[in-house]
Formats: C-alpha cells, structure tokens, sequence
C-alpha cells in the first residue's frame, strides 16, 4: 500500500516516541553519515557512536518496520529519515543517521552547504563472506520474507555501491569483522570530538 503524507506524519510521531535525546545539546552540531552495504555492521558501529558522542540515532531499520507493521510501502521510509534528522538538527542536536547514506550523499551535502551543518563521513565494512554467513544465520525479526532473501538484497546492495563509488573522505574506516570493534569505536569516538573542536 502507498503511504500518503497523513500517514508518514503518523508514522513519523510513533517513531519519534521510541527516541532517546541526549541531556544536552552539542556545542556544533554535526551528522553522521555512513556508507555500507547490507549486513556490513551499520548499527553495531552507529549505536555505541551514537551513545558515545550524544547524538540521536535515526534508523530507517526501524521506521522500514513501523511502516511495514501498518502494512505500508517502503518507497518514503528514506524521505522520513532524513526530514527527522534535519528537524533534530534544527532543534540543536547532532545526528547519527543508521542508514547507508550513499543514496542521499548529495542531499545531505546540500543540507550541510544550507545550514552550515558538517558532516561526519565513516565507511562500515566487512568481508563479503563474513557478511553472507551473518545473514544465513540471522534469526531476529527481519523486514524480509527469509534469510535468503535478505541476501538478496545485500547483493544488490553491493552491485550499487560498486557503481556508484564515494569518493569524500572517511574519518574512520570500520571493519566489523574483526574481533576489535569496541576499540575501533572508542578510536573514532576520539577522532570525530577532536574534529568537531577545530
């Protein structure tokens, strides 16, 4: 079913509901941005960042759920994540977006050129086996029909960010594959405070 703006306006008060606002605003505000495939870790690294660095945390993972509990399309869930964080932005507060940004690389640049907003560019990796075998086990709930299917979709997911290269530069490059990941957080954690300072 098609998701009309009523409907997007109500799906995006039930979300705002389930976030979590840091007690205080950042003295800049900034959005971070990653860029992964499907299955690469994206919220194994944007959580505890966002934890670390009082950002609120915007998920189209979740709002890609809410949508599909009112039996709803996906075709708005981007266009929803993105008008959140630019109005937390606006309300002040820094910005994790839980998503692959590559597909809306240009918009949040343009947003960031508008309102004098920077961005915090991070790559969220692994390897393409590593990423297979944690998708065939997974076993939580899942947007899609079967495991099968959600590696499917990280395929494709593959072929575009194969097509469409990204060529900004990374603060931090993850490899979620590696046993380290909790240091590898901590690191970044130190890098984007130290760059948000200058």
């Amino acid at each position: 079913m098609d998701i009309h703006d009523a409907a997007v306006d109500r799906v995006e008060a039930e979300y705002e509901k389930t976030l979590s606002l840091p007690e205080e605003k950042p003295a800049r505000s900034f959005i971070l941005c990653p860029i992964g495939v499907v299955g690469a870790g994206k919220t194994s690294v944007v959580r505890p960042l966002a934890t670390r660095l009082s950002l609120v945390r915007i998920s189209t993972d979740e709002i890609r759920k809410i949508f599909k509990e009112h039996g709803y399309g996906w075709d708005r869930v981007r266009e929803l994540g993105t008008r959140l964080a630019e109005k937390y932005i606006r309300f002040g507060y820094s910005v994790a977006l839980d998503a692959d940004c590559l597909g809306r690389a240009q918009q949040l640049k343009d947003f960031s050129k508008e309102n004098s907003v920077p961005l915090v560019w991070i790559k969220v990796d692994a390897p393409e086996e590593f990423i297979i075998q944690k998708l065939a086990r997974f076993s939580g709930p899942s947007i899609f029909a079967s495991n099968d299917a959600v590696i499917q979709n990280y395929r494709e997911s593959r072929l575009r960010h194969e097509k469409e290269p990204f060529t900004e530069p990374f603060v931090c490059i993850f490899d979620t594959s590696r046993d380290d990941l909790p240091q590898q957080v901590a690191e970044c954690s130190e890098k984007i405070t130290e760059a948000m300072r200058r």
